[in-house]
């Protein structure tokens, strides 16, 4: 391979680079009133990048790097919905930073070098890469929760999530260096492989000991249940903008490795009686997140809560499909249901909308009343009747009510689960489906119906960036929606190339 196409397959991530460099050099000479140009300077950047991407799709297949960084249909894919997603967050963040943030341009470029650690975990193809990735996300996800300006809340949430990622990423890092014992690589297919033959072969107790520890690490990113704990005080106690980024881009990222891991190290090697036994676990762990997580949701009075709680049930929806890929590798032909990694992957894309859409939604309710619990938000669909509508259809999706992208996301997840045997469990998350509605249509009844009681501290809008978002958010779920055949052709054509 040629420098020239080393330099081309991370072109979208040396673009991301540039912005982050530009933009520090940049924040050294504004003053502090023009610091939203540092903000502008970064989003042309990743706007760039993610322009670039989209045009390296027909770019084939390619490793450089020695292996450390892979370029391939899965890579692509998921590095589109992550730089999406830092988008989305950096357009909802420009009125938030200004009025919350002494370090402004900081930041600003923060949130880009997280989204770029969650690029090269998605097409990391070594051990040290990834582990890279995934530390260039949660390091700077720390200190973003911990920028509110005057907020003990958010110093406290940041020590939590600090003190709970340093355990994991420690547990995962130890899982990675019993791999690596037992393979001789850190090439994460090769390692994959190796690891898969060893699980049903005489070491089979330490390569379980190990996947379990990297499991365990990355279902810390994933907020799934008993891995959880972490992520209702670091949801409530950071800004709306950084916790919509946590509760979506850092799921992606770490979903894209999860679902690699599965498929390396269980799938195409012979190992459908020891991918069973797994995706019983998966299974378990899905069910309690969705079961724990909506539960809780439901008697909380706080938004920014009740959206966290409602994360991890949707990481216990996704999991859903997760087993459903572990449990059946060879669909018959004309199947009616997507496979399950299909499945997981079109739901994680409408998912990015429907929740960044909710958290930009709330988050402009919110600074109208100077309030995050649901009570004071009574009637402010009045004030404001396209944000209520946006943010209400967005509520709605993610309850997986018709006719928004969150019925169909959740038809194909449920429906791979039955299809593959797990009926038990698409029949719970029918239930939890059901049960999240009542807390969803809490806030919109709420947002509608309630008599308005909270003074309104701000009635200007909240700025251009967040009507941006919102109006992206929405725009992609109709989208996803109305495009759905042709967004599962291009899932299927990126999960041939994982």
């Amino acid at each position: 391979m040629t420098h020239h196409t080393d330099l081309v397959i991370i072109f979208p991530e040396l673009l991301v680079v540039a912005a982050i460099f530009i933009a520090t050099v940049a924040d050294l000479f504004i003053n502090r009133q023009n610091k939203l140009a540092v903000g502008y300077m970064v989003l042309l950047g990743m706007v760039g990048a993610l322009v670039t991407l989209i045009g390296l799709r027909e770019y084939s297949t390619a490793f450089n790097f020695a292996g450390m960084f892979e370029h391939t249909g899965y890579s692509w894919w998921f590095r589109i919905m992550i730089l999406s997603g830092g988008i989305l967050t950096l357009m909802m963040s420009f009125i938030y930073a200004q009025e919350r943030h002494t370090k402004q341009g900081e930041y600003y470029y923060l949130i880009a070098i997280a989204t770029l650690g969650g690029m090269v975990l998605a097409g990391s193809g070594n051990v040290v890469s990834l582990f890279l990735g995934l530390e260039m996300l949660s390091i700077t996800s720390y200190v973003l929760v911990g920028m509110q300006r005057g907020k003990p809340i958010a110093a406290e949430a940041s020590f939590k999530y600090m003190l709970y990622g340093a355990i994991s990423s420690a547990v995962m890092l130890f899982g990675f260096a019993l791999i690596f014992g037992m393979t001789g690589t850190l090439n994460i297919a090769e390692a994959g492989a190796s690891l898969g033959l060893l699980l049903e072969g005489h070491s089979s107790m330490a390569a379980t000991l190990a996947m379990i520890m990297v499991l365990g690490g990355l279902g810390y990113k994933l907020a799934v249940v008993p891995f959880h704990q972490w992520s209702p005080d670091v949801y409530h106690g950071a800004s709306y903008p950084v916790t919509a980024f946590l509760s979506v881009v850092s799921k992606i990222a770490g979903f894209a490795i999860v679902i690699r891991l599965v498929d390396y190290v269980f799938m195409g090697y012979g190992l459908e009686v020891i991918a069973s036994q797994w995706a019983l676990a998966f299974a378990f762990m899905a069910a309690a997140s969705m079961i724990i997580g909506n539960m809780a949701a439901l008697v909380q009075s706080n938004v920014k809560r009740m959206l966290a709680y409602s994360s991890i049930s949707h990481a216990g929806y996704v999991l859903v499909g997760i087993v459903a890929f572990m449990a059946t590798n060879d669909l018959p032909a004309g199947v009616a249901f997507l496979d399950g990694a299909t499945a997981t992957v079109f739901y994680l894309f409408g998912y990015l909308f429907m929740n960044i859409g909710a958290f930009a939604g709330l988050m402009h309710f919110s600074r109208m009343v100077g309030s995050a619990e649901t009570a004071d938000l009574a009637g402010l669909a009045k004030k404001s009747p396209l944000v209520a509508f946006v943010t209400a259809s967005c509520l709605v999706s993610l309850a997986g009510l018709p006719p928004f992208i969150g019925f169909l996301a959740k038809f194909y997840l449920f429906g791979s689960a039955v299809q593959s045997g797990y009926v038990w469990l698409a029949i719970i998350g029918l239930i939890m489906s059901i049960v999240s509605l009542y807390y969803y249509a809490r806030v919109i009844k709420t947002l509608y119906f309630d008599e308005q009681t909270s003074e309104i501290r701000n009635a200007t809008t909240s700025g251009s960036g967040v009507s941006a978002a919102l109006g992206f958010s929405f725009a992609g779920m109709l989208l996803s929606m109305f495009f759905a055949e042709p967004i599962i052709n291009i899932i299927r054509w990126s999960m041939e190339r994982l």
